[in-house]
């Protein structure tokens, strides 16, 4: 919160850490998902794929056989944290007392969350979800220029300046549905203008 929160200039009301366990966990409550995967790579093939939660795990840890490393893996993680939403907000875990009850108890004895949410916020905010839908679940990396070497860090992901300005102004003005990062590239590590 202390990074993000200043970046994007929006209050960040909640905090949900998600470890490896409840990754797993949550995704085998739901019997699995079906991934978009964009980029081949690690053992997967392009295409809808089936996912357990140990193949989940295989999934967003990849980043060496990836096209842009680091970046790649964020957008395989996104593809992933979205397929996991969706099947629990899906009429099949709505409505399956079991599976529902399975995939809370996942979410809320393995998930750490700030002091002020509560398990039954969570239970509501989840079921206030209910009606969405793939169409309005959109997910975005924070806009960079380049990649450089850091004397402790290692390597680092440059931040775009003024893209993250008009990423920050659209949170800010809940006008997200046609924001586009005109910055970040699109393919190799960049290069470009950080400014």
């Amino acid at each position: 919160m202390q990074t993000l929160q200043p970046l994007i200039d929006v209050p960040i009301d909640h905090v949900v850490i998600v470890d490896f366990d409840s990754f797993k966990a949550m995704t085998d409550s739901i019997g699995g998902v079906d991934v978009q995967v964009t980029e081949a790579g690690g053992g997967f093939t392009a295409g809808t794929t089936h996912m357990d939660g140990e193949q989940g795990l295989r999934f967003v840890r990849e980043r060496y056989s990836l096209s842009q490393g680091d970046i790649s893996r964020g957008e395989r993680q996104m593809q992933f944290v979205k397929a996991v939403m969706l099947k629990a907000l899906s009429r099949d875990t709505l409505t399956n007392p079991a599976r529902l009850a399975n995939f809370v108890d996942a979410a809320t004895t393995n998930l750490t969350v700030d002091e002020d949410l509560k398990v039954s916020q969570m239970r509501n905010l989840g079921l206030s979800m209910r009606d969405v839908r793939g169409r309005d679940v959109h997910f975005s990396q924070g806009p960079w220029c380049s990649i450089a070497d850091h004397p402790v860090a290692g390597s680092i992901i440059l931040m775009a300046k003024s893209q993250m300005k008009e990423l920050s102004q659209r949170l800010r003005s809940d006008t997200m549905e046609d924001y586009v990062d005109t910055v970040s590239p699109k393919s190799g590590f960049g290069g470009g203008n950080c400014n």
